[in-house]
């Protein structure tokens, strides 16, 4: 077991001169951002060159493992990755599970900064003598399933590792980075990142196996959280299904995205429930220190888009690949999100970009001239398909649609604006922001743009009535239509998911399965295993202190209170015309300590 007395360390790799470093990073900065997320968005205020570009070699890439990554605490497997995004141009975050953030930390190391280019590609290789510079030429093409297989055969079964697929090495800005087969570090383009620097991908070898055993306190904190965690009314039907058993949900609620927002609910949401996949299931996988194996692979029938290997979607894909995109077709919204694992794409982005092209066709903006004789009528799977290709390698239409919603409709012209709904350049995730107006505010004022993760405010729909009234002083809090508490409410939401991000801890236990925003859990865990009399109000105080260093990261990168905001359009929904939006902001920014324009102090 790692202690969180060693393996504070970080490793720096030079990709130019191939040089590499390790040294100790300050226990104090530590104490004030934790490891994750808020280490990263520290180091970055503090080293990244003012001039870098996001493709550049002096942007950096940091993989940092959270601090309590590689313990014994439950579902403590997450690494977060963060650079310059070269989809917004500001922080570029993104979060992932699965085994390589612990192997890091049994390596000793908390953080891997890379940075430089590489003149030709690399796999950077972390074994147990150092680091090696493999050539990566023969590598360079493959797709990531490709590149896992191949990775297993030439490191071995033990061997963990990040990769890119097509997408990162023709610098599409929403290409991700993938571990094993379905870990995405989806969102904002870290892996055109990756692609920028010649690194196709990054392997840890041979893993150590902790030998040390817990102390008791440990043990029984680990059985008190497990424990608790196992009698949500929510824990089997998610350890059974995953994220995919919420699609119908999210239809009965009026959140759903249908054909790019024009609709609240999807007629055809019950053919793409992802409870449908059950009986598909070939078997259940999990991350490291997980006990609720929310993944799994899949063996469909053989059709046109299944009979393959291939891994169950969550709800983001299921949702946008299917209802954003109008396709009601269950096993091809399966394909199509393999598909974009393979190819290396955010599937969130992808979907966007997708739905974004064929509401433009449904409205005659583009015309079949336009899109090389494709007919992008929604639902269409097998045109689905031939885009992502195109976009993976910026061919055709693709080109232009490689670029994200905001940069493909300047391109475009002719009125395509009012149809690419994105925040801060980030095409929205699943819920329709009309609808539920706290994760819209979330949207908004997000670090990373219009994102759900980084806020992933379940409270907003799973508390209680009284509930919001004792911590946020209105009821409305906890309705999704509601206004008033959402301010305070969105401010909990993001320092509690901060910190969660920082410790290295997956928050679907947290926040999913026990609706709880406290941090008592999480300390009661953090005091167990460091023997640090940590408490959930300093937690809560690291997490404001990640907050807000990401928003000066932010405005020092040009954002401004401009970017906090929706398009018209989803003010104009329904009933129409009230701006519900800008008075939240500037609750939210109240509530925050910043000044009216979003600065903090």
């Amino acid at each position: 077991m790692t202690t969180l007395n060693s393996a504070h360390r970080i490793l720096e790799i030079n990709l130019t001169d191939k040089s590499t470093a390790a040294a100790a990073i300050d226990p104090e900065v530590l104490q004030k951002v934790s490891g994750g997320r808020g280490y990263n968005v520290w180091h970055l205020l503090k080293h990244l060159p003012s001039a870098a570009q996001p493709l550049g070699p002096e942007n950096i890439l940091l993989m940092s493992s959270g601090q309590l990554t590689g313990t014994k605490a439950p579902v403590s497997s997450r690494l977060h990755i963060s650079a310059l995004s070269p989809q917004t141009g500001l922080l570029g975050s993104s979060n992932i599970g699965g085994q390589f953030g612990t192997g890091l930390r049994a390596f000793g190391y908390l953080s891997l900064k890379v940075h430089g280019r590489s003149e030709a590609p690399v796999l950077l290789v972390i074994a147990p003598d150092g680091v090696c510079f493999a050539d990566g030429r023969t590598w360079w093409g493959l797709d990531t399933r490709q590149t896992h297989e191949r990775i297993l055969k030439s490191f071995g079964p033990r061997a963990q590792a990040l990769t890119i697929g097509p997408a990162g090495e023709n610098l599409v800005p929403f290409a991700c980075i993938l571990h094993g087969l379905d870990h995405a570090a989806g969102r904002t383009g870290l892996g055109a990142v990756m692609g920028s620097k010649n690194v196709k991908g990054v392997v840890i070898t041979d893993t150590p196996k902790s030998q040390t055993a817990a102390a008791a306190q440990v043990n029984g904190s680990v059985r008190d959280f497990v424990r608790k965690v196992k009698q949500s009314p929510y824990y089997r039907d998610f350890a059974r299904h995953g994220g995919a058993g919420s699609v119908l949900w999210c239809n009965e609620l009026g959140f759903m995205p249908t054909r790019n927002y024009q609709a609240h609910r999807f007629p055809e949401a019950a053919k793409i429930d992802g409870r449908l996949l059950e009986s598909a299931t070939r078997k259940r996988t999990r991350c490291s220190r997980c006990f609720i194996g929310c993944k799994a692979e899949l063996a469909l029938p053989e059709s046109r888009f299944s009979g393959r290997r291939a891994n169950r979607p969550e709800f983001e894909p299921l949702v946008n690949l299917g209802a954003r995109c109008g396709l009601s077709d269950l096993h091809a919204v399966v394909y199509l999100d393999n598909l974009c694992s393979r190819l290396g794409l955010d599937c969130i982005s992808a979907a966007g970009v997708l739905a974004f092209a064929m509401e433009l066709f449904e409205k005659g903006i583009l015309t079949p001239e336009d899109t090389g004789g494709l007919e992008l009528a929604w639902g269409r799977a097998e045109v689905m398909e031939a885009l992502l290709q195109q976009i993976a390698r910026k061919e055709g239409l693709g080109r232009i649609l490689a670029q994200g919603v905001r940069k493909a409709a300047e391109n475009i012209g002719r009125g395509a604006e009012a149809y690419a709904y994105e925040v801060k350049g980030l095409e929205l995730s699943a819920y329709h922001p009309s609808r539920i107006r706290g994760t819209a505010l979330a949207y908004a004022v997000s670090g990373r743009g219009g994102d759900f993760n980084t806020l992933y405010a379940s409270l907003e729909y799973n508390w209680t009535a009284d509930q919001a009234r004792q911590a946020f002083g209105s009821a409305e809090a906890a309705d999704p239509q509601g206004r008033a508490g959402k301010a305070r409410m969105i401010k909990r939401a993001a320092i509690v998911n901060a910190v969660l991000d920082s410790l290295g801890l997956c928050k679907i236990p947290t926040l999913s399965l026990l609706c709880d925003f406290s941090l008592e859990e999480e300390a009661a865990l953090y005091r167990a295993i460091s023997g640090e009399a940590t408490t959930a109000e300093q937690f809560l105080e690291i997490g404001e202190r990640i907050v807000n260093l990401e928003r000066l990261l932010n405005y020092r990168l040009g954002a401004s209170s401009k970017d906090d905001a929706l398009q018209d359009f989803f003010f104009e929904y329904g009933k129409g015309g009230d701006d519900w939006l800008s008075p939240l902001v500037q609750d939210f920014y109240e509530a925050m300590g910043w000044d009216a324009d979003g600065n903090p102090p």
